[in-house]
């Protein structure tokens, strides 16, 4: 509100109307801000959620009453009604629910004389909420709607003259009932001449004094059609926007929460709504609002305290951590909603509300949430917001993280929740659910709208995940590995390389002599722990003081673009499971998918990947040993994976008898070639899928796959300078 109000409401506004769309997805604490919200302002909240729609038992509940005369569009004979007949109902509940609140504030100060406006909205709040539950509404709430929705039916039958549907509102003159109705909105500014309490930081003087909350709103967008009359596919929103714009002089704003839905037409382009100033530029929609936050109830991290890695991997810490919906539920729920939050979770990842065994197969849908979850799949740049895309964010748990008006632009992302990434694995490694993950991965890339990379680095992703699960073991009947979520980091190697012991028995890139640097003595008691990836985009990032503390998110790093010489990074605990900068090792790789890169290893691309050249331990200077640990050099891990080389090898880079860094040691390993020979995750099942995915990834050279060679040197001719084939070349080059 402090954001918008100014915008809104001051001298010489060019706003349409005081309103904003509130855009997010399930469980993410919308409605909980509002109610936070209305501890201090009034706030008057209903839920227009329908019967029958997906997650109706959640909370809160609708408000019945209310709902359905909103969306009601009929006469009571059943013919549906003009533009004036939605006008006429929704001006009469505006001004029967002002009259309601009106007086029940005036109930309350009766008995309460010195009641400031922060005790009133108060006050107002416990009215609202007391006895809700996912099933029903409070008593209180319902008495109030019905005798709001009673009123405004006895007012229908008075005349009303609502503004003609289709010329411009004037701003403040809507109605004479909403002129009458918006009178009452003044029993808030009538508080003000109290001598009352008062909030410490005052209300600006134009600034809102009630706000009505339309949760669920996306019912409102709903268009139905008429044999007999047509609306021009107008909906009781945009009726109820243009009475809100007659009411823009008045102290009121409103909100309308949805997942996403046809949110569209609460903020639609520019170019399409159905404001002729608007079009013209003269007027101008608040911009949607989807900064909820996160990590609300986590419980926060100290990098210094050497906390236990297998603390960070428990259901209480990692519940916390994202959206507020399931550290809400397992805070304050039994112990059986507490054992059951990962099948829980596994359900609303999936939009599913059986049980997982029930699923007989995986939708393409909730095959993008499970692996967008776990590999940061993203949705390529558009100027216009896809089905697809849409549907993961209104189904499937994909956040919102900004949009423009008109949703001219639109970012989404799978963010990191690290129990929305059980909830995944689970539904990837449940024993009766054959998920095909390379398959599934194949048709997402084959899609238009997913970015498929260059490089073929979600190819790498995916092995290490599925690496990962191997490490980890199958889920119990809870969605928990059996054995913890911690795993030890020559277990993880093991399950992802075929060769393991040609890798566990390497030595490092420069040092002495001697088997105690052989990699698996070095790794014997490391640990590590992560479950999904996420993507950054700041190399300052790339320092262990900032890499210590992704496993205490289990996550593991993908690199922007404009990282220099690193494509992804997995921290972990060299020493037993002790979580501290000094303690943390780190496993970091480059993808390859140019043909030029083949089993022949080109080692001095490692001077790339250089520990010290990257900055990774710059600002430890006055960091103290760990106590109780072996102050010794921590082990680097590095891969080029050449992925596009025709023949397979796994190769490690021969010792160099020279005096190491102090701080730490490089092992590395040159992986050439994409089969089960030299990986582990791959099986004879499903190779051909892993190439598959290397087909969609080749980046640029797509373009000139599956066409003629005529066509294929006509096409390079038209890229010029572009690659490297003739070509490319020869219409401009001798």
């Amino acid at each position: 509100m402090k954001h918008y109000s100014p915008v809104s409401n001051s001298t010489g506004t060019n706003a349409y109307a005081n309103y904003v769309a509130v855009v997010q997805s399930s469980g993410t604490g919308k409605s909980r801000t509002i109610d936070e919200m209305s501890k201090k302002h009034f706030v008057i909240p209903m839920n227009l959620r329908r019967d029958g729609s997906s997650g109706t038992s959640r909370f809160p509940s609708p408000d019945i009453d209310a709902r359905e005369y909103l969306l009601d569009r009929g006469y009571p004979n059943g013919e549906h009604s003009r533009q004036e007949d939605v006008s006429r109902r929704i001006c009469a509940f505006l001004t029967a629910l002002f009259e309601e609140a009106n007086h029940e504030v005036k109930k309350f100060l009766e008995k309460t004389i010195d009641a400031g406006e922060e005790a009133v909205a108060t006050h107002f709040r416990e009215l609202m909420t007391t006895g809700q539950s996912a099933f029903g509404q409070g008593m209180a709430r319902i008495e109030f709607y019905d005798r709001v929705v009673k009123r405004a039916k006895e007012a229908l039958c008075a005349t009303l003259a609502p503004c003609p549907p289709d010329s411009p509102t004037p701003q403040g003159k809507m109605s004479q009932q909403v002129s009458k109705g918006s009178i009452h909105l003044a029993f808030i500014t009538d508080l003000r001449k109290t001598k009352g309490p008062r909030p410490a930081e005052a209300t600006p003087k134009r600034s809102p004094q009630v706000v009505i909350v339309f949760d669920e709103s996306h019912t409102l967008t709903e268009v139905e059609q008429h044999s007999k009359t047509d609306d021009m596919g107008r909906t009781n929103f945009s009726q109820l926007r243009r009475i809100l714009r007659g009411l823009n002089q008045a102290p009121l704003f409103s909100l309308f929460l949805s997942t996403l839905g046809d949110i569209m037409q609460f903020s639609p382009s520019r170019d399409q709504d159905k404001s002729g100033r608007i079009v013209l530029g003269e007027l101008e929609l608040i911009p949607p609002f989807t900064e909820v936050g996160f990590d609300h109830f986590a419980i926060k991290f100290d990098v210094n305290a050497s906390t236990d890695l297998s603390d960070v991997a428990e259901d209480e810490y990692i519940c916390r951590l994202g959206r507020p919906l399931f550290g809400g539920r397992f805070i304050f729920d039994d112990t059986y909603t507490r054992d059951n939050i990962v099948t829980f979770a596994s359900g609303k990842l999936l939009n599913w509300p059986n049980k997982l065994a029930d699923l007989e197969e995986f939708t393409g849908a909730q095959e993008m949430a499970i692996l967008s979850q776990r590999l940061a799949l993203e949705y390529g740049s558009s100027n216009s917001l896809n089905a697809a895309e849409r549907k993961q964010v209104e189904s499937h748990m994909r956040l919102c993280l900004s949009v423009k008006p008109g949703f001219t632009y639109m970012r989404t992302i799978s963010g990191s929740e690290p129990l929305l990434a059980e909830a995944a694995c689970y539904a990837m490694t449940l024993k009766d659910k054959r998920f095909d993950a390379p398959g599934a991965l194949r048709k997402i890339l084959s899609g238009q709208f997913v970015n498929q990379g260059d490089r073929g680095e979600v190819i790498v992703l995916l092995l290490l995940v599925m690496a990962r699960d191997a490490a980890v073991g199958p889920p119990n009947v809870f969605g928990r590995p059996e054995h913890g979520r911690v795993f030890k980091v020559v277990d993880f190697l093991a399950s992802l390389f075929k060769k393991s012991e040609d890798v566990l028995s390497a030595m490092p890139s420069i040092g002495k002599e001697g088997l105690e640097l052989e990699l698996k003595n070095i790794l014997a008691t490391a640990h590590m722990h992560f479950n999904h990836f996420i993507k950054v985009h700041q190399h300052s990032l790339m320092k262990r003081t900032y890499l210590a503390r992704y496993p205490a998110r289990g996550a593991g790093l993908i690199c922007g673009n404009s990282q220099v010489g690193i494509d992804g990074v997995i921290a972990f605990s060299a020493q037993e499971r002790r979580m501290s900068v000094r303690n943390t090792g780190l496993i970091i790789w480059q993808v390859k998918l140019d043909k030029i890169y083949t089993s022949t290893p080109k080692w001095d691309m490692f001077s790339s990947m250089d520990p010290a050249t990257l900055g990774i331990f710059d600002g430890e200077g006055n960091l103290s040993p760990d106590e109780g640990l072996n102050d010794r050099p921590v082990p680097i891990i590095r891969i080029v994976f050449a992925l596009a080389a025709k023949k397979s090898c796994l190769k490690v880079r021969p010792m160099e008898f020279a005096e190491p860094d102090p701080r730490y040691r490089t092992y590395d390993f040159w992986c050439a070639g994409l089969d089960r020979n030299i990986f582990r995750p791959i099986t004879a099942a499903q190779e051909n899928s892993w190439k598959g995915i290397r087909g969609f990834c080749n980046g640029w050279e797509d373009d000139y796959a599956s066409i003629g060679v005529a066509r294929k040197q006509l096409r390079r001719e038209m890229n010029a300078g572009a690659g490297a084939y003739k070509e490319h070349f020869n219409g401009w080059c001798v």
